[in-house]
């Protein structure tokens, strides 16, 4: 039977040859596998830096990329996090570590654990006094988004 997987790695440091985390998903649309790999670090999850001041948030990598799939303009400039679910450890390293970054889009699953996700992060963003909003796709995810407009990621190897 032949696998349809993706592995994801980010190497935090650039000065050291670890990668700091690793996260698997499944390709198919069949049935939905993700996980994170045994000693990943979820503060250092998928991530691209950019210089400009806006960061989006996302539950999930393939969100994340699906966004970007549809939002091709420009794209480097931003920032962009994937929480590795509803974990708030990712948003926070990423706004410690980079001062430029003043406004934060939440990008979260249009689903009760998103909302709720949106809530408690909202509330973290007040309290350090960080520009936010809430930007929801029209379907459940991104992905979900990317797909029902008859795209697909293309990648390559």
């Amino acid at each position: 039977m032949k696998r349809q997987n993706i592995i994801m790695s980010l190497l935090w440091d650039t000065m050291k040859t670890e990668i700091s985390n690793r996260h698997l998903r499944n390709t198919s649309s069949e049935k939905t596998f993700f996980l994170d790999v045994e000693g990943s670090e979820k503060k250092y999850y998928f991530r691209h830096i950019g210089s400009g001041k806006d960061l989006f948030v996302f539950e999930a990598v393939i969100d994340l990329l699906s966004y970007i799939c549809m939002n091709k303009d420009n794209w480097q400039e931003s920032s962009y996090v994937a929480l590795g679910g509803v974990s708030s450890e990712p948003l926070k390293n990423v706004l410690e570590n980079n001062p430029h970054i003043k406004s934060v889009h939440l990008c979260l699953d249009n689903d009760e654990t998103g909302a709720k996700t949106m809530r408690r992060i909202g509330n973290e963003l007040d309290e350090r006094n960080t520009e936010w909003n809430i930007i929801q796709p029209n379907n459940k995810d991104w992905n979900e988004d990317l797909l029902n407009d008859g795209h697909r990621m293309e990648m390559t190897m």
